[in-house]
């Protein structure tokens, strides 16, 4: 009593690892997600991470498994495809740099499809200094293409100070490997921009539908807020 509306909310299950399945074919994450319902991608590659056997995962670890499974194979699934490494998993788990890349190299080994997938997507940007997505737009990303660094290394030359070149190589290394990640971010959440948006249109017009009076409120990442009239439901 004394409220007037209510929220209704719609979620996307793991879209962003979803897609990445979809678009780069990957075995591993075909097995996890091409069922209903899904696999659980994460308990493997914690598993593969720690060094042990998948079908041990849970035996291994008893009833921290679970915990386990949160704590390193999640995060790790969806740190890696922004970054190109799992930086922040190894800093919640206190790993020292050497193990973040030995934990890093396992898991490129582990999606070797998807990781072949990422890096297209980073050469492309290069070569053309763009990414398209699947709906046809585009995202520019300049400073990942040998122009642009070709032209910055012609700016730090022309001071002619070896120190300056130097320092010159390593801000052009930083910013095109940031601006790669940037360029496969964008491939993974423009494509789930372009689904939230046509999942408002569907959704909306199924409520109303219904004879509900409903109005998009908002997006929370992956999940969609509608608002309705309380005496519309009971």
């Amino acid at each position: 009593p004394g409220f007037e509306q209510v929220l209704l909310s719609a979620d996307f299950s793991g879209i962003e690892l979803v897609l990445i399945g979809d678009a780069s074919g990957d075995p591993a994450f075909e097995r996890a997600y091409g069922q209903l319902p899904h696999g659980d991608l994460h308990a493997g590659t914690a598993a593969d991470l720690l060094g042990v056997p998948e079908e041990d995962f849970k035996t291994h670890f008893g009833k921290q498994a679970k915990q386990v499974r949160n704590e390193v194979g999640k995060p790790a699934n969806f740190e890696y495809w922004y970054s190109g490494a799992l930086s922040k998993t190894a800093k919640a788990q206190g790993w020292s740099s050497d193990k973040m890349w030995e934990a890093t190299e396992r898991y490129r080994n582990r999606y070797p499809v998807g990781e072949q997938w990422r890096q297209t997507i980073i050469q492309r940007a290069r070569e053309y200094g763009f990414v398209t997505l699947p709906d046809g737009h585009t995202r520019i990303r300049f400073e990942s293409t040998y122009v642009w660094a070709n032209t910055m290394r012609d700016k730090f030359a022309s001071y002619g100070h070896p120190a300056v070149i130097q320092f010159g190589e390593l801000v052009i290394k930083k910013i095109q490997s940031r601006s790669g990640n940037q360029a496969v971010n964008s491939m993974i959440q423009g494509t789930c921009a372009t689904l939230t948006k046509r999942a408002v249109l569907s959704q909306n017009g199924k409520i109303k539908e219904k004879g509900y009076n409903s109005t998009l409120k908002f997006t929370v990442h992956d999940e969609i807020v509608f608002s309705t009239q309380v005496n519309q439901l009971w």
